[in-house]
């Protein structure tokens, strides 16, 4: 077993999004992954298993519990196999997830992934659930509106369900979550977190941040 901790989505070291990456032979007890995953207490820790020269198999573990699929944990190990030289640059992989299988492409040291097709399972309309949602995100939701907020939030799955939460350009960078109120919230509906965005920018379609 060799373990790596991968920043992901960055070239600057300390940067990105962080990522426990476990290269294993075979695969130990879910409870050996759970407990490593909470010792190294990364959003997830991916665990990935070699089936062939093109092919793998990967799961992944948050600090309480296995999830279908995590990105840049996958973009993460992939960047690891390349260092490890177990797999070739300029080339595809197909891997094998809890959510289904994903082709992989390596080009000239980046690594591009598949997602599932996004799927919108439900939708948050009514003001008092819309003030509760905003709130624990730190942000008042008749501010938001004031400023021109028309877009409502979406529970989105790729491969696990998230609320997209559209929030103002002014707002987005001033998220202050209460996290213990949103792990309840996020019980709740089902989902595991809050994908805030805000649109506006010149230099993208819009700008995220992730919860």
């Amino acid at each position: 077993m060799k373990l790596f901790i991968v920043d992901a989505f960055t070239k600057e070291q300390f940067g990105g999004n962080q990522a426990g990456v476990v290269i294993v032979p075979e695969y130990p007890s879910d409870e050996t992954m759970r407990k490593l995953a909470a010792e190294l207490r990364y959003s997830e820790t991916a665990y990935i298993k070699v089936l062939g020269e093109k092919e793998f198999q990967i799961r992944y573990f948050t600090p309480a519990a296995e999830v279908d699929l995590c990105g840049h944990a996958t973009i993460a190990s992939f960047k690891v196999l390349l260092s490890e030289g177990l797999v070739k640059d300029n080339s595809s992989a197909l891997l094998h997830t809890l959510s289904g299988d994903l082709n992989v492409e390596i080009t000239n040291g980046y690594i591009l992934m598949d997602m599932a097709s996004p799927v919108k399972l439900n939708e948050i309309t009514d003001e008092a659930s819309l003030k509760e949602l905003y709130t624990i995100m730190g942000l008042d939701y008749d501010k938001e509106k004031s400023m021109g907020l028309t877009l409502t939030p979406q529970m989105i799955s790729t491969g696990l369900p998230d609320i997209m939460l559209p929030v103002s350009k002014e707002s987005l960078d001033r998220i202050e979550p209460d996290f213990k109120a949103l792990t309840e919230l996020s019980r709740k509906y089902e989902v595991v977190g809050v994908h805030a965005f805000a649109r506006g920018y010149e230099d993208a379609t819009c700008h995220v941040r992730n919860f």
